[in-house]
């Protein structure tokens, strides 16, 4: 079943006040999981595995695991039962697409400029377009974007631990010369993101001091490659990392955020019952996924998505990073020039995981019914502790 995700037009220049991580309290739970899934994963860089020190420093938000008894925000039952309310009035189905390009590029990949749109007139684009005028995209004339209206992607280039996010990526009608000379079509974007060293990240796109601008492609500020679902994710048979999700527009409060991980809002709704974008949602540790139909798991078979994200949801959470008109979590796309094959059709692993392709497209194990509450345990969901800011 084919996604049209419409969600927001990016704020980029929102204020906010540092704040301190609260739910670094590690806790250590094994997980029973086929022996081959993990070397293979590791073994192919294409497949991208989230490592801490290396994608986001070892201590970014997004690498530790939360304490079971990790600290519940005093309005979780309220906003869980609304937002619930809320997903299940804008859709009979959530997704998990994957849609969302993730490119990681070598040394050789040849660069070539990506021009901010309104670059020659205003600052803020100007100040971005530095940090694409020499980006490592693979072949320009069949680079795939994410699908929706949004239309994203993520560039790394691990050798110089480089990393970029595009908002609205589209093509200009124009060529341009590469940095090997070779003549390929011309890239813009309206907004994003780049880091130099991505071993320092904590795991949120960091406001520029002397501007006081915020890069990043999502609305809430958070750099995509920590909250992706990844074919290395899936590959390897655990999330080793938060999994996102945009909620509706109806859901989506305003004027304050999640800080951290988040830096940013485009929420328009105030009032103590909506979600702030960067909340994090988790799921009891103690909650038998078993129980549920979309999430059992014999202990034997590939685990499938909803599993590996349930799990994901008790060991790490789930972010709020952007809106749109359902709710809808991204996992990496497949057809896409950085796979010579799609790895959701060739992969033994990942086909299982997403299950077999559906006639009207998608594939089976990617959408799941929300109405229902034996599929998935949304309504079981926790919201930790929030240090909201404003602007």
């Amino acid at each position: 079943m084919p996604v049209t995700i419409g969600r927001r037009k990016l704020m980029a220049v929102l204020g906010g006040a540092a704040a301190t991580w609260p739910l670094a309290a590690r806790a250590q739970r094994g997980e029973r999981k086929p022996a081959s899934a993990s070397a293979t994963a590791q073994n192919d860089r294409t497949s991208l595995v989230i490592r801490p020190g290396v994608e986001c420093a070892a201590t970014a938000w997004n690498h530790q695991r939360l304490a079971p008894n990790a600290p519940i925000d005093p309005a979780s039952a309220s906003i869980v039962s609304f937002l619930v309310a809320q997903m299940r009035a804008s859709a009979t189905m959530i997704y998990c697409a994957p849609d969302q390009p993730l490119y990681v590029v070598d040394p050789s990949t040849p660069t070539v400029r990506v021009k901010v749109v309104d670059c020659d007139t205003n600052p803020q684009a100007a100040w971005l377009q530095q940090f694409f005028n020499a980006v490592p995209m693979p072949s320009p004339d069949t680079f795939a974007t994410e699908g929706g209206s949004d239309t994203e992607a993520t560039i790394y280039r691990p050798a110089t631990h480089e990393y970029w996010d595009g908002w609205l990526f589209a093509k200009t009608g124009a060529k341009v010369t590469n940095s090997i000379g070779q003549l390929v079509d011309e890239w813009s974007i309206v907004w994003g993101g780049y880091e130099s060293d991505l071993r320092t990240n904590p795991g949120w796109w960091r406001t520029d001091q002397a501007t006081g601008y915020k890069p990043g492609a999502v609305a809430a500020g958070i750099p995509i490659a920590t909250f992706l679902v990844t074919v290395g994710d899936m590959k390897q048979q655990e999330i080793r990392h938060p999994v996102g999700m945009v909620i509706p527009v109806s859901a989506t409060r305003g004027g304050t955020w999640n800080d951290p991980p988040a830096q940013r809002t485009d929420g328009a709704n105030f009032g103590t019952q909506f979600t702030p974008e960067g909340a994090i949602f988790r799921l009891p540790a103690n909650l038998d996924l078993n129980a549920y139909s979309a999430t059992f798991w014999d202990g034997v078979s590939v685990k499938r998505l909803f599993r590996l994200i349930a799990e994901a949801m008790q060991n790490y959470g789930c972010v709020i990073y952007d809106q749109g008109g359902n709710a809808i979590m991204v996992a990496e796309k497949g057809d896409t020039p950085q796979y010579a094959s799609d790895p959701y059709y060739k992969d033994p692993i990942v086909s299982q995981v997403v299950g077999p392709p559906t006639v009207g497209g998608g594939f089976a194990n990617t959408y799941i019914l929300l109405s229902d509450p034996t599929v998935f345990p949304w309504d079981q969901m926790q919201l930790l502790k929030m240090n909201l800011v404003s602007s």
